[in-house]
C-alpha cells in the first residue's frame, strides 16, 4: 500500500473547509506525494505547494556541477549549495520549478542531495526552509507519542480507538497551549514530558479542613515564583480569551496571610509552611474564611506575591 493512497478523499474536506476563509493555503509533502494528479489538484486549487522529487539520472545530471568535490581542504561545517531549474517528467503535461540542494558535510564522502518541485516564486534557500518544516511537524507528531501515548488505541472497536485518539490530541492541544501561551522564559523550551512530569504529574500533600482542601506542592522542580507566573499568565489568557460578562464561575486569588489563619494549627504541629496552598471551596453558600479581605481580592482578580498563595473558586 502507498502511503499517499487516497489522498484526494483526505485532502477534498480540507481545501473545501477553507476554500473561501484564508487567503492562501501552503502544502508540503514528502515524497510519496510525487504525483502528477497531486500536482494538478494543487494547481487546479491555487494552492502553494512544495514536495520532496525522489531523484533519478536526468535530475542529478542537470546538477553535475555541484556533485563535485570542492577543491581544498574542507571546512569544520557544512557547505549548502542551491540549484534552481524547470524539468517536465514523462508523465507530467508541462514544465514545473524544481529545486536541487546539495550539502557537503565534514567527515563524508559522497554529498547529501534532494530536490524539491514547488510553484513557490520564493528564493531557493527559502523553499528549502519552508519544506524542512515538514520535519518539525513530524518531530511534534514524535513528542504527542512520547508524551501523550497517543498509539495506545487497545480498545476492540474502531470507534472507541477513535474517541480515544481524539482525547489524546485534546490533551496533546491542551499542553502545547500550556507551553506557548503560559510558560515563563526559564522554561519555555520544555518538552511536554518534562512539563507533565515536573509541572502536572507531582508529589502532593492533600489537607483537609473543614470549609477547604489545601495541596501543598513540593519545590523540587518548579519553583513557588514560577508557580504563581503560570497561574498568572493562566489568568491573564482567560481574561483576554472571554469577557466579563460570561457565565463562568468567578476565581479569586487573595494573598496568603502567615498570621492571619490560613492554616490555624500549622504552628501547634510543627508542620512547615507549604511552598504553595491552593485552596478550593466545598459546598454550596460555603463562606471565606476572611470577609474583609476577599472581596476586595475577588475584584482585582490578580495573583499577589508573598510566602505564598490561595486560589478560590467560588461556589
Amino acid at each position: 500500500m502507498h502511503g499517499a493512497d487516497g489522498w484526494k478523499e483526505v485532502l477534498d474536506p480540507v481545501v473545501a473547509r477553507y476554500r473561501g476563509k484564508v487567503s492562501r493555503i501552503y502544502f508540503r509533502a514528502d515524497g510519496g506525494f510525487a504525483n502528477p494528479e497531486v500536482y494538478d489538484f494543487l494547481e487546479a486549487e491555487r494552492i502553494k505547494y512544495a514536495i520532496r522529487l525522489p531523484a533519478n539520472r536526468i535530475l542529478q545530471d542537470r546538477i553535475g556541477y555541484l556533485l563535485k568535490r570542492p577543491v581544498a581542504r574542507p571546512p569544520n561545517k557544512v557547505r549548502r549549495f542551491h540549484a534552481n531549474f524547470s524539468y517536465q517528467a514523462g508523465s507530467w503535461t508541462k514544465s514545473r520549478r524544481v529545486i536541487a540542494k546539495v550539502e557537503w558535510h565534514p567527515g563524508e564522502l559522497y554529498p547529501r542531495v534532494g530536490f524539491i518541485v514547488t510553484n513557490l516564486s520564493r528564493p531557493a534557500e527559502r523553499v528549502v526552509a519552508f519544506c524542512n518544516k515538514r520535519g518539525t511537524c513530524e518531530q511534534w507528531i514524535k513528542e504527542g507519542k512520547g508524551a501523550i501515548k497517543w498509539t495506545r488505541l487497545s480498545c476492540r472497536t474502531f470507534a472507541a480507538n477513535a474517541v480515544r485518539l481524539q482525547l489524546h490530541a485534546l490533551a496533546y492541544n491542551l499542553g502545547n497551549f500550556l507551553r506557548k501561551l503560559a510558560t515563563p522564559d526559564p522554561i519555555k523550551g520544555w518538552s511536554l514530558t518534562s512539563l507533565k512530569e515536573k509541572l502536572i504529574k507531582i508529589g502532593a500533600k492533600v489537607v483537609s479542613h473543614g470549609r477547604y482542601v489545601a495541596f501543598q506542592m513540593a519545590e523540587v522542580a518548579i519553583p513557588r515564583q514560577m508557580f504563581q507566573e503560570i497561574l498568572r499568565l493562566i489568568g491573564g489568557t482567560a481574561a483576554a480569551a472571554a469577557p466579563r460578562a460570561s457565565m463562568r464561575r468567578p476565581c479569586s486569588c487573595v494573598h496568603h496571610q502567615t498570621t492571619g489563619g490560613v492554616r490555624p494549627n500549622a504552628s501547634e504541629n510543627d508542620q512547615i509552611s507549604p511552598s504553595i496552598a491552593v485552596r478550593t471551596a466545598r459546598g454550596e453558600g460555603s463562606r471565606p474564611r476572611h470577609p474583609p479581605v476577599l472581596p476586595e481580592r475577588r475584584k482585582s482578580a490578580k495573583i499577589h506575591a508573598g510566602s505564598g498563595f490561595i486560589w478560590r473558586i467560588s461556589a
